[in-house]
């Protein structure tokens, strides 16, 4: 049996720190796709314009549709980690987790927000059958 493949939202800013998260997901039992690795970001940071820009689009976008899940760590507002949850859960209706202090309405609203990442990663694993 294939490991549920989840979609790693987070703020540029933050890869550093959300490298430990990935880690943790992974640990877990997930193959993680995290946006911020590959070819299309990198172009992105060598040459920002709307052909790169298209690139990590289409990239980003079909790796959520390809997800299981959508994994959303918002320490602080970014506009792409809100691009990538609306995607996430009306777009292509995906199972959605958010990290967040419940800074937005929006993010509250959403009743798929946890305090921490250890409870999101657990309720994640029951939702999509993960037994280590």
């Amino acid at each position: 049996m294939r490991k549920p493949r989840v979609y790693f939202a987070h703020p540029e800013l933050f890869k550093i720190p959300g490298r430990e998260i990935e880690t943790q997901l992974k640990g877990a039992g997930f193959e993680v796709f995290n946006p911020f690795d590959g070819p299309a970001q990198w172009a992105w940071n060598n040459n920002p314009c709307l052909a790169t820009a298209k690139r990590v689009w289409h990239v980003d976008f079909g790796a959520i549709l390809d997800s299981d899940a959508l994994f959303a760590w918002v320490p602080e507002p970014s506009t792409g980690v809100a691009m990538e949850i609306y995607a996430g859960l009306f777009l292509y209706k995906k199972r959605l987790y958010i990290v967040a202090n419940g800074y937005h309405p929006f993010i509250v609203a959403s009743e798929r927000t946890f305090p921490d990442t250890d409870e999101a990663i657990e309720q994640m694993k029951r939702d999509l059958g993960v037994v280590k």
